[in-house]
């Protein structure tokens, strides 16, 4: 019988070999696994960012040489999130391997114990359109792909034949990803089952549990850190009104949430001021009134030309 330091040396062994072979013997066995869940924010913090993976069958927790890599619309402009070095512990068909960002802890009562910390994250530039991909180092094996946006998305939407039917992932997801609220984008097929498409096999849910190799689970939820003053919900780095609760809204766009901006829907101002809301306070005559404050028919710089003619009136006078 062998032991387990032997049966280890004869995995990898066998990796080698695997990846030492053609590329259709490499690209049929090679890491069969999906990305199951992709959270690109939680509550409008993009810090707060995961990817979870599911194995396809047993043997599949032989991660070098691989990584994760975000690609934008075009399918260009390629990001690392994370390059796998060695092995994790368990394997099986459903077993999980889950990556993400510590600030995922804002959002978890116990915290959430990650497998592996992403050493970056995916940017919000990219969330109208783009791909993640799990591939191998060198770029020419894509096991598992997820891309969105739609039409929007134009880059590459191939990979290996055994982890896909027909070599493509194509349609891409119609929708964007998104960091509103609390909102997963997770793989619906069986985790043994082939990928057919992104725009069928993905759906987003609002309820988000991750689950790491050893099992466990964690519920995403409100931030529930101490770093919410207001007790909303929304942790106060992702917050546009920190002090006061509200849902996170901002209408106008202007980087202060509606709950604290006295003018929702004038991006100019966040108080209405002697003009009100919509309206600007201009003050043509420079008199700390603004325009629409000043008596009706005032004249903008009256005073000053007033002040230089009267001299020059009493001068003639003086000279007659």
């Amino acid at each position: 019988m062998m032991s387990s330091h032997t049966r280890t040396m004869v995995r990898r062994l066998v990796g080698v070999c695997l990846l030492a072979a053609t590329s259709a013997t490499a690209s049929a066995t090679f890491h069969l696994v999906h990305i199951e869940q992709v959270v690109a924010g939680l509550n409008g913090d993009v810090s707060a960012q995961a990817v979870q993976l599911v194995m396809r069958s047993g043997d599949q927790n032989l991660l070098e040489p691989a990584r994760l890599v975000v690609r934008d619309a075009a399918g260009e402009n390629p990001i690392v999130l994370f390059d796998f070095e060695g092995d994790i512990a368990e394997e099986g068909e459903g077993v999980r391997i889950l990556v993400g960002t510590a600030e995922l802890d804002r959002y978890a009562d116990e915290g959430v114990g990650t497998d592996y910390t992403l050493t970056a994250t995916i940017p919000p530039s990219y969330f109208a359109a783009g791909s993640l991909t799990f591939e191998s180092d060198d770029g020419t094996r894509v096991v598992s792909r997820l891309s969105w946006g739609g039409g929007g998305y134009t880059g590459a939407t191939d990979g290996i034949p055994d982890n896909t039917t027909g070599s493509d992932f194509a349609p891409p997801f119609p929708a964007a990803l998104t960091s509103a609220g609390v909102r997963a984008l997770l793989f619906q097929p069986e985790a043994g089952d082939r990928a057919t498409g992104n725009a069928d096999d993905y759906q987003f849910v609002e309820v988000v549990e991750l689950r790491n190799n050893a099992g466990e689970g964690f519920v995403l939820g409100p931030c529930v850190s101490a770093e919410d003053q207001d007790g909303d919900g929304l942790c106060d780095v992702a917050d546009p009104c920190p002090q006061v609760a509200g849902d996170g809204a901002d209408r106008d766009g202007d980087g202060r949430g509606d709950a604290c901006d006295a003018c929702p829907d004038d991006p100019a101002k966040l108080a209405a001021g002697l003009c009100g809301c919509g309206q600007a306070e201009t003050d043509s005559n420079g008199d700390g009134t603004p325009d629409c404050g000043d008596p009706a028919g005032a004249v903008p710089c009256a005073a000053p030309v007033v002040a230089l003619t009267l001299p020059l009136l009493l001068m003639r006078r003086r000279g007659r």
